[in-house]
């Protein structure tokens, strides 16, 4: 986190010194999140201006170049979620939320550029772990399309860093919420076929799920043949 002293001028220093209460959130404005409190401090009650405290220090110090607390932005999001009553208050969060996501995703994209691998993976989960929680609180069947792309690059960065099984756990729980997401299961096919030996039957499985053309699961079925015939000699 950055010091309170590095701050930006115009975010207050209570969050980032550690603390929920003090910090302003100007930023907000600036970058086009809804303000529940411009310019004043935040009240430590209410969870709509705490959610908004946690991502005002997120994009604060990704501003000055660090990547921030994105695990405590996103699980304010979730407390906050979870403690609203009223559709009003729920919409302003959620609002946060989507507006949260892009900024986060951008963090990883970040890491990639820099090639800090691990550290995108983490990020990318958050950001999917936000547009899993945005289907759940607005009762969707499926995932913005968007988190696709964020589903693949953080695949990407695991086999980067050379550990291709890393996003086996977020996979397997975005296809908890959305069975049928076409890239999560072509995603998590790459990642079986990545193990040692690589688990041919399961990837074609996935893929067929994934409506993948019949000759790719046809090879892979044919594989996972020729392999069961191996292990039995």
């Amino acid at each position: 986190c950055v010091p309170p002293e590095h701050a930006p001028h115009h975010v207050g220093r209570g969050l980032l010194a550690g603390g929920r209460v003090g910090l302003r959130v100007g930023l907000l404005e600036d970058v086009g999140l809804p303000g529940h409190v411009r310019g004043e401090d935040v009240d430590a009650d209410d969870p709509v201006a705490v959610v908004e405290d946690s991502v005002a220090e997120l994009l604060a110090v990704r501003e000055v170049g660090r990547t921030g607390d994105v695990a405590g932005g996103m699980r304010a999001l979730k407390d906050a979620l979870q403690a609203t009553k009223t559709p009003q208050t729920r919409g302003k969060v959620i609002d946060i939320l989507k507006a949260a996501i892009p900024e986060i995703t951008k963090v990883g994209d970040q890491q990639v550029q820099d090639k800090k691998y691990t550290d995108a993976i983490k990020t990318y989960d958050q950001a999917i772990r936000g547009y899993m929680l945005l289907a759940v609180a607005t009762k969707e069947q499926s995932l913005d399309p968007a988190a696709n792309a964020v589903i693949h690059s953080a695949n990407q960065a695991a086999k980067e860093a050379d550990t291709p099984d890393a996003t086996f756990g977020l996979l397997n729980d975005v296809l908890s919420v959305d069975p049928s997401n076409k890239t999560a299961n072509m995603e998590l096919a790459q990642v079986y076929l990545s193990r040692k030996p690589p688990d041919y039957s399961t990837a074609a499985d996935l893929e067929e799920r994934a409506e993948a053309p019949d000759a790719e699961v046809k090879k892979l079925r044919d594989e996972a043949k020729r392999q069961e015939r191996r292990s039995r000699r």
